[in-house]
């Protein structure tokens, strides 16, 4: 899943629901933090060890790329 600006505030609002069950029922969730603007990129870091502490069954691993990265959308199923 890659979420796209997630150094915007309602991006951290979408965490409880993508890592439901009930999204994606019986499957990992690698999870990919993006943002265009590089002064962002250690707020997203911030985050992504928030993410990690939530210690949900689902939930494999979290990176944060810079937008313009050539791996921002690589295998990626999901693209909000």
């Amino acid at each position: 899943v890659c979420i796209v600006g997630a150094h915007h505030p309602c991006a951290y609002e979408l965490f409880p629901e993508l890592f439901s069950s009930k999204l994606f029922p019986n499957r990992d969730i690698f999870l990919r933090l993006t943002t265009n603007d590089p002064s962002k990129l250690s707020s997203l870091e911030a985050m992504a060890m928030e993410i990690e502490d939530l210690a949900c069954k689902q939930f494999h691993s979290v990176e944060t790329v810079l937008q313009n990265n050539d791996i921002t959308f690589e295998n990626t199923d999901l693209i909000i």
